[in-house]
């Protein structure tokens, strides 16, 4: 097991900061179409304005999470992980998809007071079924002032990101976290909310 994956399982509360560099030019973006086939996109930023995305593919998801509890959202092949002790209260998560076949993803909290973290929160991409490797593929934050896009440090154990997300799934909840769900895929720590994407590693 990887280091990555003991710190992941001790409880899902020790600190992966992601390291950040920027992209010389936007990387293509994965698109997944509904037969598992790939293709790539050159990303377009979206809902700098809070608006909610529109059309027949898009998505939009909201749970309300208590902070000390933690809890997980999914936006199609995008899963939110949310450990204990993320932030103080409750606060209420959106993750919104302008086309859910184009892997961009806006991630909102409110209050935004709550939009820095105690203990981590994860963004993973599960691959499962579709014709691609996870080694090439990377997820990508928007830098808003400056409208860059900087590449995340990332790793492919799912194992982690699935067995985080039992240990603070609420009996409460209207979908159960079904872990055979991201038997593969990318993960990686988040510093704040913002515009994420997953796309071509390496650019």
């Amino acid at each position: 097991m990887s280091a990555a994956a003991l710190l992941f399982l001790a409880g899902c509360r020790t600190s992966l900061e992601p390291k950040l560099s920027p992209a010389p030019a936007p990387p293509p973006v994965l698109v997944i179409a509904p037969d598992g086939t790939v293709s790539y996109t050159v990303p377009q930023p979206y809902m700098s304005d809070g608006g909610t995305p529109a059309g027949n593919a898009a998505l939009s998801v909201s749970k309300k999470v208590t902070g000390q509890d933690g809890g997980w959202l999914r936006c199609g092949r995008l899963y939110l992980v949310v450990s204990k002790g993320a932030f103080d209260s409750v606060a209420t998560i959106t993750m919104s998809m302008k086309d859910s076949t184009v892997m961009v993803v806006d991630l909102q909290i409110d209050p935004p007071t709550a939009n820095g973290f105690k203990a981590p929160v994860y963004l993973s991409l599960t691959t499962t079924g579709v014709t691609v490797s996870p080694d090439s593929l990377s997820l990508y934050w928007l830098g808003a002032k400056a409208a860059t896009w900087s590449t995340m440090s990332c790793s492919t154990n799912m194992t982690s990101v699935s067995d985080c997300a039992t240990q603070v799934s609420s009996p409460y909840d209207a979908e159960t976290y079904n872990s055979s769900q991201t038997t593969d895929g990318i993960w990686t720590s988040l510093p704040h909310f913002s515009q994420y994407s997953a796309g071509k590693a390496g650019w």
